[in-house]
């Protein structure tokens, strides 16, 4: 190989440039526009252009070492097959990585930092500690939050662990809509609502056009409405039903109901049997707030009768006087059969009025107590009854009544001098098994002449077991006048009346005989004992004393005793 030694080497102008064909080595610097080297160049420092020169290879250009440019910013690295740009960068065969992050053949491994980008575009899975969307979302090993609304064309999944997805219950009050769906199970995908089945939430009324299939099970509340559409002979079982039923009710078989009225009336027909039906009334009552409890009475007799019930199927009707006195704000009147209703009796007590504790002093007050086509007892205790001085109906009368008690743990008092109807006393027409036992005192004189102060007329079966009493002045009128084929039995005392017992004649004479039998009794101070009209009849046993009487028995037209 030829060497040359020179400080340099220059193509000056000429015919061509310098040959080397078997190579040389130039020690020095070669200075030129252009070197073509068609061999294996060993070069030291070698300078290509000004500083600003840019390096040009057309063809390849092979390095065998590591080329690194700058200041160790950027190396070549043949042989480790890499190139690192500084220590944060480094791009191999196996991958290219950032600091802590990684791509390479599988995928891209971020590392922990943080990658910023306006569009991600994968195919594949992304493994990440937390996905940040702007300030509203937020995805991490903790779950997904969102603090704006999501909007999805389709949701895929049964929903089982989601929370807070329904709307907000709350008190509602108003007619609503009920929602209707067709799913049998599952989740509820679809639902839909019906203008003719709503709710009030105020009332608690379902309210729906019409009912179709089978109603089984308890029924609460009102039912309202007609039945319509049925043919043939349907069959309808009804369960248990609890409140009010309106309408017409057809049944060929046993129904148990506890309570049965009409709708226009405030009486129930019917109440179960066996049990006590209890009416509370009180001088601090009220007929329209009061609920006739004990602690929220009524006020008057009167509403305690009307809430009687029309069938009586063995239980008692239970009327309670509270306190120690009443005072009746009204007339009282029970009408049955004959009357504004009916009433039928199926044993037990029928209707009880008394005290509901010790005794209680009842004063009328200027109205009367009546009682009209009654089939069941009729019973009064412990009630000390004080009829006032007027004219008026104030006393008792009883029509077509059956089985009617008087218990010896009443009294009555009456001042009235008005009788001869049932002013101050009491009149009984056309009943069976009257009976009373009470104490009577009178406490006025009367002008003789003007009826009985007890008068039965057509009754069938009359016990008589109380004391009557006048002091004083002897009572101008009959003590007790029974007329009209009356049977009576009198075994009390009965003392200074112009007359104990007439028979026959009430008042105006126009009355038929009655049948009376006299046993332990004493007809004391009296003008007449018993004085007899119209074929009556009478049959005396066991008569103690007529002391101070005129006339024990005086029998007039065709009466007789036995």
């Amino acid at each position: 190989m030829s060497e040359i030694r020179v400080d340099n080497v220059k193509n000056e102008a000429g015919t061509g440039a310098p040959t080397f064909p078997n190579g040389a080595i130039i020690v020095g610097n070669v200075g030129s526009t252009s070197l073509n080297i068609t061999g294996v160049s060993t070069l030291g420092n070698t300078v290509v252009g000004g500083a600003t020169t840019q390096v040009v290879i057309n063809g390849n250009l092979r390095v065998t070492g590591i080329i690194t440019t700058g200041t160790s910013s950027i190396t070549i690295d043949p042989i480790n097959d890499q190139i690192k740009v500084g220590t944060a960068a480094t791009i191999s065969i196996t991958g290219f990585n950032v600091g802590s992050s990684n791509l390479h053949s599988t995928g891209l491994d971020l590392g922990t930092g943080n990658v910023t980008s306006h569009n991600i575009n994968s195919t594949g899975i992304i493994t990440a500690s937390q996905f940040r969307v702007g300030t509203a979302v937020t995805v991490n090993s903790s779950g997904v939050t969102v603090t704006g609304v999501i909007t999805a064309t389709s949701f895929s999944g049964d929903g089982t662990n989601l929370t807070n997805t329904g709307s907000t219950l709350s008190a509602a009050s108003g007619s609503q809509r009920v929602v209707l769906t067709g799913q049998t199970s599952g989740t509820m995908t679809a639902s839909a609502t019906s203008a003719s089945l709503t709710f009030n939430a105020s009332t608690g009324t379902l309210s729906a056009t019409s009912f179709s299939g089978a109603l089984t099970g308890n029924v609460t509340g009102n039912v309202t409405g007609n039945a319509t559409g049925l043919s043939g002979t349907p069959n309808i079982t009804v369960g248990t039903v609890t409140g009010n039923l309106t309408g017409n009710i057809n049944s060929t078989g046993v129904s148990t109901v506890s309570t049965l009225k009409y709708s226009y009336e405030t009486k129930p027909i019917i109440t179960p049997a066996n049990t006590s039906y209890t009416i509370y009334i009180s001088d601090s009552g009220n007929d329209t707030t009061g609920n006739g409890t004990s602690g929220s009475p009524y006020r008057s007799l009167q509403k305690a009768l009307d809430l009687t019930p029309r069938i009586l199927i063995a239980q008692p009707v239970d009327i309670r006087i509270l306190g120690a006195s009443y005072t009746s704000p009204s007339s009282s009147v029970l009408n049955g059969l004959a009357g504004s209703g009916w009433h039928s009796y199926y044993g037990g007590d029928g209707i009880t009025i008394r005290a509901d504790t010790g005794t209680i002093t009842f004063n009328t007050n200027n109205y009367g107590i009546e009682f009209t086509d009654v089939p069941y007892p009729i019973r009064f205790r412990n009630i000390n009854f004080v009829i006032p001085n007027n004219g008026n109906y104030n006393g008792m009368y009883f029509y077509n009544c059956d089985h009617t008690y008087v218990y010896d743990t009443c009294t009555w008092t009456t001042g009235s001098t008005y009788a001869w109807s049932w002013g101050g006393g009491v009149r009984v027409t056309l009943c069976t098994n009257f009976q009373w036992y009470a104490g009577v005192t009178v406490n006025s004189s009367s002008s003789p002449g003007l009826g009985g102060l007890f008068i039965f007329d057509r009754c069938n079966s009359v016990s008589w077991g109380g004391n009557m009493s006048k002091s004083g002045t002897k009572w101008g009128q009959a003590a007790l006048v029974a007329v009209n084929n009356t049977w009576i039995e009198q075994t009390g005392t009965i003392n200074n009346f112009e007359t104990a017992i007439r028979l026959g004649i009430n008042h105006y004479s126009a009355e038929d005989g009655a049948q009376c039998l006299l046993g332990n009794t004493q007809l004391t101070n009296c003008t007449y004992g018993v004085d007899a009209y119209y074929s009556s009849s009478l049959r005396a046993y066991y008569v103690t004393s007529t002391a101070g009487t005129g006339t024990a028995y005086r029998m007039n037209s065709g009466s007789h005793q036995h």
